[in-house]
């Protein structure tokens, strides 16, 4: 299969939000991105329990600082009376270029 397109953005939010729906599609964002650290730390214990979990719990502890910071800015929004502002979107990027040109296959048996 030939891919043409190597960029693909996804949506997750855009627009002003009342600060209650804010918070919960942070804190719904954060929770998946640490669940899945805590799977790949559990493969990576399955595998070899001798490993190393300190980039984990690097990894964890930063995200956990960011949703920190998060909820002290929804709590003046919601302490001020005002929305938040609110634009979450992913960027999927193909780390290989794609082919550009056509190929084509003879498949001969005899």
């Amino acid at each position: 299969m030939l891919i043409k397109q190597t960029m693909q953005t996804i949506e997750l939010a855009n627009g002003y939000l009342p600060p209650n729906v804010a918070a919960e599609i942070i804190e719904a964002l954060v929770n998946e991105r640490i669940q899945v650290h805590n799977i790949q730390m559990l493969r990576s214990w399955e595998s070899n329990h001798g490993f190393d979990s300190a980039p984990y719990d690097q990894k964890m502890k930063a995200i956990k600082a960011q949703r920190e910071k998060a909820k002290a800015l929804i709590a003046e929004a919601l302490e001020r009376g005002i929305k938040v502002s609110l634009k979450a979107r992913i960027e999927v990027h193909l780390a290989a270029q794609p082919f550009d040109h056509d190929v084509s296959f003879d498949l001969t048996f005899n």
